[in-house]
């Protein structure tokens, strides 16, 4: 089975550009598929919303209890759930996938047993964010896409687009670090990951996907950023004392960048 997971942040179903985007191409996933939605909204979700994802698709609704879990929780407790043979599939509630991504991905996962993990191409305008080249605090856009089976190593990708394996989530991964909220649990995944796994595979089709911090008003660009710091030096922490104080000095630095373009000495201090 095809387990979609959506995790829901304060806007509605039916105007999620994840959820459109399934009810449009549903008809591409020939094998059972089930949408698990989990709503992180401070709102419950109403019976209207309940009715318009009945109109399409089979659904489980997970959290709707006005708390923010974290992705790390709700990861752990989703592939928990699944079955040895499913498939499950994350996103965030704001990614557009494109026509055909789905029949490409089933075509992918057939032909490649061995494979546990299936990546999209995700852009931020025509800026390829996701997959790219990590190595340790360092990361690095690629500049045009790697297709097909690739090497594994100093690979990372973003959460949303992940296609994983259950069987490897339930039998062979080491685990989701639960101390990680929300920013860093996509490279903490990938790291251990890759030092599990020696191939992944990429697919041809591109997602498009918006980077919140650059888009943001200062004050929701100084949560972010103490979000993004806390998440960095958390991660970074359980790879050695070296690669922490290495992570350190790159959130300074980036401190004085922000506190020089958005003359907010709070940068500094958080």
């Amino acid at each position: 089975m095809l387990r979609i997971l959506v995790v829901l942040y304060n806007k509605k179903a039916f105007d999620s550009e994840t959820i459109l985007s399934i009810k449009n191409y549903i008809s591409e996933i020939a094998i059972e598929v089930q949408l698990l939605l989990w709503n992180n909204s401070s709102i419950k979700i109403t019976n209207v919303e309940l009715d318009f994802l009945s109109s399409f698709v089979s659904h489980k609704i997970y959290g709707n209890d006005g708390c923010n879990t974290s992705l790390s929780e709700i990861y752990t407790r989703i592939y928990q759930d699944c079955d040895d043979d499913d498939i499950l599939l994350i996103f965030d509630h704001d990614t557009i996938i494109p026509e055909g991504y789905f029949s490409e991905l089933l075509i992918a996962i057939s032909e490649n047993p061995d494979i546990n993990l299936f990546l999209p191409i995700v852009k931020h305008h025509n800026l390829i964010i996701s997959p790219s080249k990590n190595y340790g605090v360092k990361g690095i856009y690629w500049k045009r896409p790697n297709l097909g089976i690739l090497p594994a190593k100093h690979i990372t990708a973003i959460n949303s687009g992940m296609a994983i394996r259950c069987q490897y989530l339930k039998h062979k991964f080491v685990g989701y670090n639960l101390e990680l909220k929300f920013y860093e649990t996509d490279n903490d995944f990938m790291y251990k990951y890759c030092r599990e796994n020696r191939e992944l595979f990429v697919l041809s089709s591109q997602m498009n996907h918006s980077l919140g911090f650059y888009d943001d008003s200062v004050n929701s660009k100084l949560n972010r950023f103490k979000a993004m710091k806390f998440g960095r030096l958390t991660h970074m922490k359980t790879r050695g004392m070296l690669l922490y104080l290495l992570a350190q000095l790159q959130y300074f630095y980036f401190a004085i960048k922000c506190t020089v373009k958005y003359h907010d000495l709070r940068f500094l201090w958080c």
